[in-house]
């Protein structure tokens, strides 16, 4: 798989969802950091890791707002 940035990356939280990826040096280039405005997650945490964002819905909300938020301020043409 390729570790650069595609739209889906700004177009996921853009559109108030909460971005699920692997961290790469890209993504994190972008502004993206895990837990406060996207989750990072590989083959091995993915399933606890949403999980225990369905289990905790504010905070599912609070990480996808901001997502929102960066993508909005910081990624927009």
């Amino acid at each position: 798989m390729s570790k650069v940035v595609v739209m889906k990356h700004l177009e996921i939280p853009a559109a108030r969802a909460c971005l699920v990826t692997e961290q790469t040096p890209a993504v994190e280039a972008f502004g993206f950091v895990d837990s406060v405005n996207c989750v990072f997650a590989d083959e091995s945490n993915v399933v606890d890791k949403l999980k225990y964002l369905f289990a905790h819905r504010d905070e599912l909300e609070r990480i996808t707002e901001a997502g929102y938020q960066l993508a909005h301020t910081r990624h927009t043409v």
